[in-house]
């Protein structure tokens, strides 16, 4: 057992965030402008480059649960050598599809194999989270699901299984990302702060407090441990 000091909490400067939103709410376009405050490496499960294609980054697509672990894998041994400052997963929720489909081709999991799919979830999102060497970026869709405390209805990560309920704590910042027509324009933010509907929070409050309705920018994470 090691005894540590809150006094070093804050000197890593790494952090994790989850993006939760339907498709085309603006979520890839997000994780794209990570390139404007560091060097992101993306795994894409989704296809869904052509949005970020303005930006410059590296990038691995991969069409199952086993090319996705393969490259953190890969990202484990080189980032430093590549420079890279962000990894970037989108999306989960395509890839905890792949996993099940590994599993069992025709979709029909067993109560075992599911239990196997939430456990290798669980194992993954725990390894990015506490030990990956940069900062992580993971999107998912957006799922309505009753919550089991309240009976209300509210948005989580389209996860199947208790997990969808899990994802959002194991992440520093949580955003929802939304968008609508603005006098003709078509215009995206982001929701830092939950509420009966939404699921979303920033842990880091006691550095800088966000707004609770935030530009569609990965600035607005990067600019919380700005020097003043």
């Amino acid at each position: 057992m090691e005894i540590q000091s809150s006094k070093n909490i804050l000197k890593d400067r790494r952090v994790t965030s989850l993006s939760i939103g339907d498709s085309g709410k603006g979520k890839t376009f997000f994780a794209g402008t990570i390139c404007n405050h560091g060097k992101p490496f993306f795994i894409d499960s989704e296809g869904g480059l052509k949005t970020v294609a303005n930006h410059e980054f590296d990038y691995v697509s991969v069409n199952s649960w086993a090319e996705f672990t393969s490259a953190l894998t890969w990202y484990w041994s080189n980032h430093k050598e590549a420079g890279y400052t962000h990894l970037v997963v989108d999306s989960f929720t395509r890839l905890q599809q792949y996993l099940g489909r590994e599993l069992s081709p025709d979709g029909k999991l067993t109560q075992a194999q599911w239990g196997e799919v939430l456990a290798s979830m669980r194992k993954v999102i725990d390894r990015l989270t506490k030990e990956c060497p940069t900062s992580v970026h993971v999107s998912a869709m957006a799922m309505e699901s009753k919550d089991d405390l309240t009976g209300q209805i509210k948005i989580y990560p389209n996860i199947q299984g208790a997990f969808r309920y899990d994802l959002a704590g194991y992440f520093d910042v949580v955003l929802y990302h939304d968008c609508a027509e603005k006098n003709g324009d078509q215009v995206y933010w982001v929701q830092t702060k939950g509420d009966q509907r939404i699921t979303a929070r920033s842990r880091l409050d006691s550095v800088k407090k966000l707004n609770k309705h935030e530009r569609n920018d990965y600035a607005v994470i990067a600019n919380i441990f700005e020097e003043k």
